[in-house]
């Protein structure tokens, strides 16, 4: 008799949800439009995903408290004292470091030898990042430092990564098998984030100047399907966007197969 498989429990609170989808309503009829350094669809729609990905943050870190999990990998008995970091600034959060830069840099150059994203449409994410660079950038080392001090193995993909980078990684089946995680995982971004921003941003400015004075099946039709693709494709671009393990949203495992791709 085989043994029937249950379905995995989500690692994502419930009501992250709901407190998500009623947080980009507000925002898609109550955020102003006439903000001098957000003059285009493309730079509000980086601010929206901003807002959304933070309401539901501190949701998940106030209430829900999802960093308890153990597949977070966290531990945050240890207090938060200067010794708790000053004792994990070592060169293992230095190799980090290097690994978070050159992840940045391999995706950059990924999206540089592919002609697609030199397109009209694609250059546009290319300059919203560009505009923000150094806020990512500050906010991803920031938040590697904090994070490293509390994780009960601090040697992440990350970490991985820069050991590869520095040339002191060890090439064994384990090793690659992390280098190879991390690679798919990083090809998995480039293709899928640029896109689900783009479509986020350009299905905002169509709902903000839509002709809400419908009077058939057809509109009310084409409103709805516009609706609920620029729900998802907002699910999708922060997901793809924020896989922090503090919200056990990490990248567990990339499919291997090439089938799966």
């Amino acid at each position: 008799m085989t043994q029937q498989l249950e379905k995995p429990k989500s690692t994502i609170p419930f009501w992250t949800g709901p407190i998500g989808y009623v947080t980009l309503l507000l925002l898609l009829y109550y955020f102003p439009t006439d903000i001098s350094w957000l003059e285009n669809e493309y730079k509000q729609g980086f601010a929206i995903l901003l807002i959304y990905f933070v309401v539901m943050a501190l949701y998940e870190l106030i209430v829900a408290r999802v960093y308890r999990q153990d597949e977070c990998g966290l531990d945050f008995g240890r207090g938060c004292s200067l010794s708790v970091f000053t004792k994990t600034f070592n060169f293992d959060l230095l190799i980090k470091f290097v690994g978070v830069l050159g992840t940045f840099g391999a995706m950059a150059l990924m999206m540089w030898v592919c002609p697609i994203f030199t397109g009209d449409w694609y250059i546009k994410f290319i300059y919203v990042v560009l505009e923000y660079f150094w806020y990512i950038l500050g906010f991803t080392l920031s938040y590697c430092f904090i994070i490293n001090a509390y994780m009960r193995d601090p040697r992440d993909e990350y970490w991985y990564f820069g050991a590869f980078l520095m040339g002191i990684w060890k090439n064994d089946a384990y090793h690659n098998e992390q280098l190879k995680k991390h690679v798919l995982s990083m090809m998995i971004k480039v293709f899928f984030l640029p896109m689900m921003f783009l479509y986020f941003s350009d299905d905002w400015k169509t709902l903000r100047e839509y002709d809400y004075e419908i009077y058939s099946f057809f509109g009310w039709y084409t409103l709805i399907l516009k609706h609920i693709f620029w729900i998802d494709v907002a699910i999708a671009a922060v997901g793809y966007a924020c896989t922090l393990r503090i919200f056990n949203a990490h990248i567990k495992w990339p499919d291997m197969s090439v089938r799966g791709w």
